[in-house]
């Protein structure tokens, strides 16, 4: 019973995706509006030969006119058709397109060209398309988003309410200037949204870029940040992103940060969550941490914390495990963190790989060491093949200088003659 069974539920969901042959040879001998109604390409051909993987792309329009403007997007399986591409992107955004783009403008009229996570847009204008970066510092984003310049100042508009989903009444550029109009904007630009309460409290200064990091999150890389006005905002971006009240926020060298006036493009700005982590020294020590159980061999580059238990705590938060022992590049192990010196290469290793670290270290060296053996092998060599091919060279010009020699063969012949 309980195999009839199976073997009955196993027949109804095949019914269920199965697709009849009228479909099937409507898609294999041409291709109409009416053909495609309700189909898309999730539908599951069944087939005994082992699918490959799919392939998807994201489709959008900006060109809407009366339409909403799609400025996310929508996933879609790659068509097997251009045809059947036009079709699904008239079925969704209800217009007939005569161009369909990529995101950087070359038009598509091949579906063979579409690459795994392309961008599609449905064009009806035959108009070159322009690429900015959109964001909004209120709502966290700080990285921003690409989007295809849209055709009015209003769809413009529109896109920061569907990403950001609040109303923004204004528009700057990056230098902080207001966008009225979108024939202003230029390929790559950067363009920020501003609610009421935002724009009232700006002005029109220039933007900084800055780059955010938090070193007790085990960030060494950091984050890129435009920075609008006040300080405020540079702690409640770092709240947002590293998910806690930061108490200071101190430059490169470690000094406390405590007015605008002290930002400068370019900076790099250091979050504190507690007093401990600030240092009043002059400058920072930057070390290179590495684990050669996770192939990290070439490092990252890190401000040295203020204790080797903290760094231990960077260490298992970068690489995900604790780790016990913590070496230098000759693989003696660091039980005090006053011993780094600025550049060192700091390895971190479980207690069981010590050994294995004070191995790798050696082997390393034993490795330069041959190199450099080999170099000086190699360079020997080359100078005696120099000195061979001008021996050679010498030889060559003596013997072609050296007098020719005649030898007289008559007698020889005579005697010949004779013996014949």
């Amino acid at each position: 019973m309980a195999t009839a069974a199976a073997a009955a539920a196993a027949a109804a969901a095949v019914a269920a995706r199965r697709i009849n042959n009228d479909k099937i040879n409507r898609r294999s001998s041409g291709l109409s509006s009416s053909s495609f109604d309700g189909f898309y390409r999730n539908d599951v051909f069944l087939s005994t030969v082992t699918p490959t993987p799919v392939a998807i792309i994201t489709i959008t329009c900006l060109e809407s006119g009366k339409r909403d403007v799609d400025a996310v997007g929508r996933l879609l399986v790659v068509p097997s058709s251009f045809e059947e591409l036009k079709h699904v992107g008239m079925q969704i955004y209800g217009a007939t397109f005569y161009r369909v783009l990529l995101e950087n403008g070359a038009e598509i009229d091949d579906i063979r060209v579409v690459r795994n996570g392309d961008v599609i847009v449905f064009a009806e204008e035959t108009m070159a398309w322009d690429t900015i970066t959109i964001t909004c510092l209120e709502k966290g984003d700080v990285a921003g988003k690409l989007l295809v310049v849209p055709r009015t100042f209003e769809e413009l508009k529109q896109v920061g309410v569907k990403v950001y989903g609040a109303h923004y009444v204004r528009v700057l550029d990056e230098e902080g200037n207001e966008i009225n109009d979108v024939r202003v904007l230029r390929n790559g630009d950067r363009i920020v949204y501003a609610s009421q309460k935002r724009a009232e409290e700006s002005n029109a200064r220039a933007m900084i870029m800055l780059t955010i990091t938090c070193l007790e999150k085990g960030d060494s890389v950091g984050r890129l940040l435009v920075l609008r006005r006040g300080l405020g905002e540079v702690r409640r971006v770092g709240e947002k992103i590293y998910g806690a009240h930061f108490v200071r926020v101190l430059n490169e060298e470690g000094n406390e940060i405590n007015a605008m006036g002290m930002l400068r493009d370019g900076v790099r700005v250091d979050y504190a969550a507690s007093r401990k982590w600030a240092k009043e020294s002059d400058a920072w020590i930057t070390v290179t941490i590495t684990c050669l159980e996770m192939g990290d061999f070439a490092g990252k580059l890190l401000v040295l914390p203020c204790s080797l238990m903290e760094l231990k705590v960077i260490g298992v938060k970068i690489y995900g495990a604790i780790f016990l022992g913590v070496t230098n590049e000759k693989g003696v192990e660091i039980n005090d963190i006053r011993v780094l010196r600025n550049g060192d290469r700091v390895i971190f290793g479980r207690e069981k790989w010590k050994s294995n670290v004070q191995k790798w270290a050696k082997e390393l060296n034993a490795h330069k060491r041959v190199e450099e053996l080999n170099a000086q092998k190699r360079a020997k060599e080359l100078n005696a093949h120099k000195r061979a091919k001008e021996s050679n060279a010498q030889k060559w010009v003596e013997e072609s200088n050296a007098p020719v020699k005649i030898t007289c063969l008559a007698p020889i012949m005579r005697v010949l003659r004779k013996l014949w």
